[in-house]
């Protein structure tokens, strides 16, 4: 009974079911509808040539009669075989398309309920990501309007506003960047850029709005790569964020450079994850799957935003893990600007 409310409740699975019934009845009527024109086609032209026989044997000539009708009985059933190959060599064909309507209509359906999911989470986590951020802000304000608050600890509610703000900068280009990147025009420049300057300034601000994260960068001079400026720091943005997210207290940053590509590492010691999980990171709206990532915030879009868009400018985003517990490694590799080999 419930399965049947539920199937009347979601209109696409109702379209879909009836969709399938209809065409396998059409099918079946259709089929059984020629074979039984075929055979009474031939019960007819049986009939009369049996009384085309009768009919001749009472004129005096039932030799000549006799072949004719042979003949044509030959003829008849002969007709008869070729027809129903005909109809069976129909039917398959008819079976196969058949088929393949119903496996598209499947997918079609899967792919809505799919969709229609991933919206709904999409707008859950991102009304929550928003919302959150905006709340801060707005104590802080009130506090700091309120008047009550000493002034040794502005700089510190000052600092969390902007940790806020800079949450919701990341949270609003990362969309941003997912809707720029789906369109089947969409181009990035290609411009050199210091990879070990944009990690470091980066770093500095993440230092400057909170001390939760011990941050340790070692990076080579003249690690300059090809590429989007806003592109690339949206991907180094969403990796150090994800390592402040999941990694543990402590995380090390490595910029080395290679003779034709720049290789950014961060390693940290935070929840990690198994290697069965590693493809599904990058996928969107996924998060690490471990009890202590539940109440860690997030869409889910960063990690899979940055692959999509290092993958555009020539490059690569990997990650690695020792096992759940033992901390993760993201790896990003870019092509190198020529002007530094």
């Amino acid at each position: 009974m419930a399965a049947s409310h539920g199937i009347v409740r979601n209109p696409a699975q109702l379209l879909f079911i009836t969709a399938v019934v209809l065409l396998i009845a059409l099918s079946a009527w259709w089929y059984v509808f020629l074979v039984q024109a075929v055979e009474t086609e031939h019960d007819l032209l049986r009939d009369k040539a049996t009384l085309s026989h009768q009919l001749a044997k009472r004129s005096g000539h039932p030799g000549v009669v006799a072949l004719d009708v042979d003949a044509a009985l030959s003829s008849i059933e002969k007709r008869r075989e070729r027809r129903r190959f005909m109809i069976l060599g129909e039917g398959i064909l008819l079976s196969g398309l058949l088929f393949a309507v119903v496996l598209m209509l499947y997918r079609l359906f899967r792919s809505e309920r799919r969709f229609r999911n991933e919206i709904e989470l999409f707008l859950r986590r991102v009304t929550h990501e928003m919302k959150t951020p905006i709340a801060g802000i707005k104590a802080v304000l009130q506090t700091i309007q309120m008047g009550r608050m000493p002034a040794d600890q502005l700089v510190d509610l000052a600092g969390r506003a902007l940790a806020e703000a800079e949450r919701e900068e990341l949270l609003i280009q990362n969309l941003l960047l997912a809707q720029r990147i789906r369109q089947p025009d969409a181009q990035l420049k290609a411009e050199p850029i210091d990879l070990a300057a944009l990690v470091r300034r980066l770093v500095v601000g993440r230092q400057q709005l909170s001390s939760q994260v011990e941050w340790s960068v070692d990076a080579d001079d003249g690690s300059r790569v090809v590429g989007d400026a806003g592109a690339l720091r949206t991907i180094v943005d969403n990796v150090l964020d994800n390592a402040a997210k999941y990694g543990g207290g402590a995380v090390q940053i490595d910029v080395s450079a290679r003779p034709a590509t720049v290789v950014l590492t961060v390693e940290d010691n935070g929840i990690g994850f198994e290697d069965t999980a590693t493809s599904s990171l990058f996928e969107p709206f996924v998060r690490q799957a471990d009890s202590r990532a539940a109440s860690r915030q997030g869409t889910g879009l960063g990690l899979s935003i940055s692959r999509s868009l290092a993958a555009k400018m020539g490059g690569r985003i990997e990650a690695s893990s020792p096992g759940v517990g033992r901390g993760a490694t993201f790896t990003l590799t870019m092509p190198r600007d020529g002007a530094d080999t």
